[in-house]
């Protein structure tokens, strides 16, 4: 896929006697989107999107050592989105490992003198990041984007066209990002100081031997611990309160430092904790403002390869009832799967299926704050130009075990979670027990399965295409 960032001059702030002016300028080859707003605290707005920079260029895959110069371009560009509720920034890391986000609350704006819907990606210069550095606490400081350009013609010379070839990996990273989000999280709340003592400790401890897992134990309703690999060294978080039980291991852990700037600013972390070797989520509550910060399971196995949506319903979909939900999420900005499945009169796994389609296309995220859908689009064009091949070979070949009648559905049972599912899969090189847990909407829960791929990956990388034959196979034969 190919994205043409057209910018009319570069961004800029502007920093006079009584007023700074934070200017962005926007792709003009993007619907047109602005904001004009006096910010509460500049400062705020100046950690974080500095902090949101340390993310972009941040690569903690030591394996890469040259990445090509305009993916480099590319990720330098985050994207804004303009809505009544929030004003937002989302960016990848330079190794595709971390995600982050800044949130806006409406508190954060004093004052609202235009205002124009929508996404686009912005000019985030090396030039404008040192300005950005400079912003001092002064009388009056204001939020651009702006909207003069949008009437000038892209062909003019004064306006500066760069053309990327987005590499699949970053739209599919955004997609994955999403799923992950969906999944049922086991919460940690952490205080200033908790964070403290866990960003403390890995600034002065580096290993050089592993194991080299972050291992938080969860107590519910109790403080956590956090167990420093391979020292074995445990650090009280007694300021954090749990939301369930059970040890969670977190690799690229060092990730975690990225948040070292906003420290002085946070009031508390909640984190969204899926499994070990799973992504998890750090929400940085700032006040009026959000830091997130998404890591993937593993610094060498960035969202782009973690193929969680292969896990949330894949049900066959008409493309006329996804345009048809696409437009009934875009006209209400915000919406839940249940939402979405009563508006159309569909089922709660359809509702879940179509979102995902729509993530996959880039049309629509996920937003932990608000724990609802939103439409936002990663790309302007036409769900109808976005066949994004998002692992389709896995799922191609799980479709074509099913047609060939390799797949057998041995028995199944209730259970508290939804159903159990033993079969079998005659694969390549034998014939393979599978077994398999769905909840009421056919999302994989858990999973096993006899072959040398899920040795290796288990879940965390999604299904192996035995599993996703396995739940074809059973939801072809209405077994559950």
């Amino acid at each position: 896929m190919e994205v043409a960032l057209a910018y009319l001059r570069p961004s800029v702030v502007r920093i006079l006697r009584a007023m700074t002016m934070i200017v962005f300028s926007p792709n003009l080859k993007r619907e047109p989107t602005f904001l004009e707003a006096a910010l509460k605290d500049p400062l705020l707005f100046r950690d974080a999107l500095l902090t949101l920079h340390d993310v972009v260029v941040s690569d903690f895959d030591r394996r890469l050592k040259v990445r090509p110069l305009s993916l480099i371009e590319l990720l330098l560009d985050p994207l804004i989105t303009v809505s009544p509720d929030s004003i937002f920034f989302e960016a990848f890391s330079q190794d595709e490992s971390s995600y982050a986000r800044v949130t806006l609350r409406p508190d954060s704006l004093k004052e609202v003198t235009a205002f124009q819907p929508g996404t686009t990606n912005i000019d985030f210069s090396h030039e404008l990041v040192r300005a950005l550095a400079k912003i001092q606490a002064t009388s009056e400081s204001w939020l651009k984007v702006e909207r003069e350009g949008f009437e000038v013609s892209v062909s003019e010379k004064s306006v500066k066209v760069k053309k990327v070839k987005v590499p699949d990996s970053w739209l599919r990273g955004f997609l994955n990002v999403q799923a992950a989000m969906t999944f049922p999280m086991r919460w940690v709340v952490l205080s200033r100081s908790d964070l403290y003592a866990l960003l403390n400790f890995l600034q002065r401890h580096h290993e050089r031997i592993g194991p080299r897992a972050l291992v938080l134990r969860l107590n519910d309703g109790k403080p956590a611990q956090a167990l420093f690999e391979p020292w074995n060294i445990t650090v009280d978080l007694p300021q954090s309160i749990c939301q369930g039980d059970g040890e969670i291991r977190i690799w690229g852990r060092r990730r975690l430092l990225l948040m070292r700037r906003i420290l002085p600013k946070v009031q508390k972390v909640f984190v969204g904790l899926i499994n070990s070797g799973y992504p998890s989520f750090w929400l940085c509550d700032l006040g009026d403002a959000t830091f997130t910060l998404g890591i993937s399971g593993w610094t060498v196995r960035p969202f782009k390869s973690s193929a969680l949506h292969l896990l949330k319903p894949r049900e066959l979909v008409d493309d006329k009832v996804v345009q048809l939900a696409a437009s009934l999420l875009q006209s209400h900005k915000v919406m839940t799967a249940e939402e979405l499945s009563q508006a159309l009169n569909i089922s709660h796994s359809t509702a879940l299926t179509i979102l995902g389609i729509l993530c996959e296309r880039g049309k629509a995220m996920m937003d932990l704050e608000v724990g609802k859908f939103r439409w936002r689009e990663v790309t302007d064009l036409p769900i109808s130009e976005l066949q994004m091949e998002v692992d389709e070979k896995r799922e191609a070949d799980a479709l074509k075990l099913v047609q060939r009648g390799q797949v057998k559905v041995e028995s199944e049972r209730r259970t508290s979670e939804g159903w159990h599912l033993l079969g079998t899969v005659k694969g390549s090189t034998g014939v393979y027990k599978v077994a398999l847990t769905l909840d009421e909407d056919g999302s994989i829960v858990d999973g096993e399965c006899e072959c040398q791929w899920f040795r290796y990956n288990h879940l965390r990388s999604g299904p192996c295409k035995h599993i996703l034959a396995l739940r074809f196979e059973a939801l072809r034969s209405k077994s559950v």
